[in-house]
């Protein structure tokens, strides 16, 4: 059985899905929460890092994990905390990995808009379209958008490791363009990690 974790980092509500896929099994969506607090500053870093460690305590060798990329359009004051936390949960990843030992069968980074195009065929698509479209696909009532985000980069994740959880009618293969461009760059040595 392989476990896919996907990853919607944020600074006030970072999003955890993972699913579990066995052979010809159906997925099992387990582990589908949300990493907040109150706390500012490095308050805030140490618990997010500490929650991340506590959700990858459940993988594997061979598992996977799919993490939604930095928002390069970001613009504003918060711009340069919102790519501090995004490094910070990557380190996270990283040191775990590291420190535990574990090799996983992939690490990908999932541009934003590619997780909004895999789940709705719109790259711009609203978070309720992609709410929207992950219960529909999972049959899961997804009350969160943070969650369904890391439902769809599992999903994501699932595909590009050669472990599918999702069914895509033909007519909708347009969906996974976006999956072509995190494989041509891990191809030409792009590593996640």
């Amino acid at each position: 059985m392989v476990k896919i974790l996907g990853i919607d980092p944020s600074l006030t509500a970072t999003g955890i899905a993972i699913v579990s896929k066995s052979g010809d099994r159906p997925p099992l969506w387990h582990d589908m929460h949300i990493i907040t607090t109150k706390d500012r500053g490095h308050p805030r870093m140490n618990y997010i890092q500490t929650e991340i460690w506590r959700t990858l305590s459940a993988l594997k060798n061979g598992d996977i994990i799919a993490m939604e990329g930095p928002s390069f359009g970001s613009k504003g004051g918060k711009s340069h905390e919102l790519a501090g936390g995004w490094w910070m949960v990557k380190h996270a990843i990283y040191t775990w990995l590291k420190d535990k030992g574990v090799e996983l069968k992939g690490v990908y980074i999932i541009p934003p808009r590619s997780r909004a195009k895999y789940a709705t065929g719109n790259g711009n698509a609203k978070k309720e379209a992609v709410m929207e479209s992950v219960q529909l696909q999972t049959k899961i009532n997804v009350s969160d958008h943070n969650i369904a985000d890391a439902m769809v980069l599992a999903t994501m994740g699932a595909r590009l490791g050669g472990a599918a959880v999702d069914v895509i009618p033909p007519e909708e293969m347009h969906r996974v363009t976006p999956l072509v461009s995190v494989k041509n760059q891990l191809e030409n040595g792009l590593q996640s990690f």
